[in-house]
């Protein structure tokens, strides 16, 4: 825990490979940003969340990592849920973070996304938080395609904001899309609003569903930072 908050600080302060040091993001949510300037002052990891009621989807976008490094279950929501409280330690955020991340896990172990979706409802039930499990169905009965289409309507009133549960039900609905991972990757950025974040979260599943091979090349050789992000994961892996 204490390491993915320094990890997590490093990249606040710009201090990284391919970055000037003190070149801090240009954009960064509110949460993460109340739980990292916390953490920089208190050292604290586990007393420096934004608090309950702050439910955005930061920690939802980075926790995925956990889902490949872990091998234990039990270890793994352990540590998902720790690594989500440095920010945010709402439990739907907590939480949804644990579910997103069995669900990963589920993929690369061969299972089909609607075996992958149901472990993850268990485990919701499991932590008791039926907010993250009642957005994981929502998932499961919207499509992409559809909104697209027509619209956001009822089943996005205001698109996409930056509430966890929202982003974890869009990105339940791209895993359940059948199509290539870059038609449903390019659907999800389309409905709008939180597109970035909505567009890694989703992003992360569908990797998951259909592996490397599928991401498209002419997108892998212009990702900005490639090179230093893959260094740091070589870094962190061994």
């Amino acid at each position: 825990m204490r390491s993915a908050a320094e990890w997590s600080l490093k990249w606040y302060e710009g201090d990284w490979p391919g970055r000037k040091k003190g070149s801090r993001p240009a954009d960064i949510g509110g949460a993460t940003l109340r739980g990292l300037s916390a953490y920089e002052r208190s050292r604290d990891p586990r007393n420096c969340g934004a608090g309950h009621g702050s439910a955005g989807n930061g920690s939802l976008i980075r926790c995925i990592p956990t889902a490949f490094l872990t091998d234990s279950r039990d270890e793994r929501i352990r540590e998902s849920m720790e690594i989500s409280a440095i920010t945010h330690n709402d439990a739907r955020c907590t939480v949804a973070c644990v579910a997103y991340n069995e669900i990963v896990r589920a993929l690369v172990e061969s299972k089909t996304p609607q075996e992958a979706v149901a472990i993850g409802i268990r485990v919701s039930r499991e932590l008791e938080c039926p907010a993250v499990e009642e957005a994981i169905r929502r998932g499961q009965g919207m499509s992409i395609t559809r909104i697209v289409e027509k619209g956001t309507g009822e089943e996005l009133p205001d698109r996409t904001s930056r509430f966890v549960l929202q982003s974890l039900a869009v990105a339940i609905s791209a895993l359940m899309d059948s199509r290539s991972f870059e038609d449903v990757l390019v659907d999800v950025v389309r409905i709008g609003g939180d597109t970035d974040t909505n567009g890694a979260i989703a992003g992360g599943l569908l990797g998951a569903r259909h592996g490397v091979r599928d991401i498209p090349w002419r997108w892998e050789k212009i990702c900005q930072f490639r090179d230093e992000f893959e260094d740091l994961v070589m870094q962190m892996t061994t």
